[in-house]
């Protein structure tokens, strides 16, 4: 459900380069978006937006981990041609998407960082103090 665009441009050797966006491009974006959507988001098999904001509680972002972070940096890049591409009328869908690819992306950041495990604790050594990490000395007893 990709737009073309977007498979033409990560297929090209010019990244820095935006393809010319044919006509209905922001309804294939807006389709593409709903796509990858997790079920819980789809209020309505009709509307594209708002989607919903409830989040479930254990939900992990799968369906829009998929493409790793490649995946939502082409949604950022795809969006961002849409954007870029209105000149006179300001494009309420394309902004309702950059709101919710905003939340989106807060949403996974969040989920990510309550999954990291902490990196372990550096191991005391005989000799240094728990609390401040520094040594101590110890004295001898006879």
């Amino acid at each position: 459900m990709r737009p073309p665009e977007l498979a033409i441009w990560i297929k090209s050797k010019k990244k820095d380069m935006v393809p010319s966006l044919q006509p209905g491009y922001s309804n294939r974006f807006m389709t593409w978006w709903k796509t990858l959507q997790p079920s819980w988001r789809l209020t309505d098999a009709q509307v594209i937006l708002p989607h919903s904001c409830e989040l479930p509680s254990g939900e992990t972002w799968q369906d829009l981990r998929k493409g790793g972070s490649a995946g939502i940096y082409f949604v950022v890049m795809g969006l961002s041609w849409w954007v870029k591409a209105q000149l006179v009328e300001h494009d309420v869908n394309a902004w309702s998407i950059v709101d919710d690819l905003t939340w989106v992306i807060q949403e996974m950041k969040k989920y990510r960082a309550s999954t990291l495990t902490p990196s372990p604790q550096k191991r005391r050594h005989d000799g240094e103090d728990e609390e401040e990490g520094q040594h101590i000395k110890r004295k001898k007893v006879l």
